[in-house]
């Protein structure tokens, strides 16, 4: 039963009420003398928060250049929420391409529940007159994956942390990939996988292999970029994150680095529910015994 009902009469048993224009199905009243408001309850609800993504390093003096860590993402336990209460949604961004920036939180707060993630971290270089390595950026907490460790004399930098997983392991041309993304499919009970949160790929110097081993990691990583020279081909821009994964940007040795992207927040809520309102971009969908909010923008969910 998702809708559940207290009173303050003095006497108890089950009702049924119309909410919404829908018929919902109604658990016990309770009394305790005196009065006949009633509050009426959600049972079951429960929310997913991805966090925006860091960008990869840019600018970086023809030094290798870190990819951007993926966002971090929480999954609440199910809830229960009162009827006319508000949940405030704030959907984190990605960093901006350039230097590089880090990713920014994404929120659900209200109505009960309190919960948060933290954004990726942006890749790092050192450029001239230093050229230190540029390792990957961490995705955010909870998860705060490490990127991957410059390789340094290889030249191409580390890639950023994914939300499910840190960079692979070496060799070199691994370690510049970006971290694997989480696969939310369970959660969100989608035909197959649904991978977010890949991080960026390492970006690669003058005179190093092409791009192919610093590419970002599944779910939306962006990839590493080169310099002219670096191996065949010529100069190629660092990718940035896909739309509302969460997921890192690449870095670059000598141009702008990728931007990481922006979170997205889900609001799920039994089937058989309609809220009262949503305001912000919110797409809908019903799959078995659940309807998901997705929010790509910030907004409000009132119940």
């Amino acid at each position: 039963m998702a809708v559940k009902s207290n009173s303050t009469n003095t006497s108890r048993g089950l009702i049924s009420k119309v909410l919404g224009g829908k018929a919902v199905e109604t658990v016990s009243t309770k009394n305790t003398g005196g009065g006949s408001n009633q509050s009426f309850f959600i049972d079951n609800v429960a929310v997913l928060v991805l966090a925006g993504g860091g960008s990869g390093k840019g600018n970086n003096y023809e030094n290798a250049a870190g990819g951007g860590g993926a966002g971090g993402y929480t999954i609440s336990s199910p809830a229960t929420v009162e009827i006319g209460h508000v949940m405030i949604i704030t959907v984190g961004g990605g960093g901006a391409g350039g230097p590089g920036s880090d990713g920014t939180a994404s929120s659900a707060v209200g109505a009960g529940f309190n919960v948060s993630a933290s954004g990726g971290l942006r890749g790092t270089g050192q450029g001239y007159p230093d050229y230190g390595p540029g390792a990957g950026g961490a995705s955010g907490p909870p998860q705060s994956n490490a990127g991957g460790p410059a390789p340094g004399s290889n030249g191409c930098g580390g890639g950023g942390g994914g939300m499910g997983a840190s960079t692979p392991a070496p060799p070199w041309n691994d370690s510049a990939r970006g971290g694997e993304g989480y696969d939310f499919q369970p959660w969100l009970n989608t035909p197959g996988s649904l991978l977010f949160g890949g991080g960026g790929g390492g970006g690669m110097r003058r005179g190093v292999e092409p791009p192919t081993n610093s590419a970002g990691g599944s779910g939306g990583g962006g990839g590493g970029g080169k310099s002219p020279d670096a191996g065949p081909g010529n100069d190629a821009s660092a990718g940035s994150g896909g739309t509302n994964t969460g997921s890192g940007g690449g870095g670059h040795p000598s141009q702008n680095s990728g931007s990481g992207a922006s979170g997205r927040v889900y609001v799920r809520i039994p089937s058989s529910i309609t809220p009262r309102g949503t305001t912000g971009t919110v797409s809908i969908t019903t799959r078995g015994a659940f309807t998901y909010y997705d929010f790509t923008s910030s907004g409000t969910i009132t119940f």
